[in-house]
């Protein structure tokens, strides 16, 4: 899963990581997802507060693995399905990136009873900062060594000066899959005010990834 997995955490108290931390973080890395794991159908629900889709990607079948099931509740005309373009296949959920767990500044956030919040801030592809205003956080269930949530957000920022955010958020909900073997991403929530090279940009998006099936 190509995706960075980040919060805003605003300010706190910044705790090294202790050795039952990092014996924590090796068993949540143990857990999630890989590349091996993207031969998984599974399906997906968007709402962008326009239209809602839900499409079923499937690559045993050979060809387009993208199927159109349902659009704004209705199913598709036939028309409509032929003529469906897939879309990326960039993010499966059940490859789930936990890169940020190898940030030089990880540490902890806050220990809950049944948690553990780690903080730190997130880099681009280049292993550069992403800006000062953009922090990032993940949360590990301590009974399984399960990651449960991640987040990447940040308010007010310019990058390359021509890219300027007004706020930038993107959240995901994870947990492990049976049926898969590994944690994978159940939801997805994207919001984004902001412009590059003085076009608008303006997106809410909301995924959800079900229906797993690794056979």
């Amino acid at each position: 899963m190509v995706l960075l997995f980040m919060a805003a955490s605003g300010w706190s108290y910044a705790e090294p990581l202790s050795v039952e931390d990092r014996a924590l973080i090796d068993r949540v890395r143990a857990k999630v997802g890989s590349m091996e794991h993207e031969t998984c159908a599974y399906t997906v629900s968007s709402d962008n507060g326009q239209t809602t889709t839900r499409v079923r990607f499937d690559p045993s079948g050979g060809g387009n693995p993208w199927q159109l099931l349902e659009q704004d509740g209705k199913p598709p005309e036939r028309a409509e399905a032929e003529d469906f373009e897939a879309p990326s296949q960039a993010s499966h959920p059940a490859n789930v990136d936990v890169s940020s767990l190898d940030s030089k500044d990880l540490h902890v956030i806050r220990r809950d009873p049944d948690s553990v919040i780690f903080g730190f801030s997130p880099r681009d592809a280049s292993g550069d900062l992403i800006h000062k205003s953009v922090s990032g956080e993940l949360s590990v269930r301590r009974a399984d060594a399960v990651l449960i949530s991640t987040l990447i957000a940040g308010a007010n920022f310019r990058r390359a000066v021509v890219m300027k955010m007004r706020d930038f958020r993107i959240q995901t909900m994870l947990d492990y899959d049976p049926e898969v073997g590994a944690v994978v991403m159940q939801t997805m929530d994207m919001a984004m005010q902001g412009s590059v090279a003085l076009k608008k940009i303006e997106v809410v998006l909301h995924l959800d990834f079900g229906d797993f099936d690794c056979s």
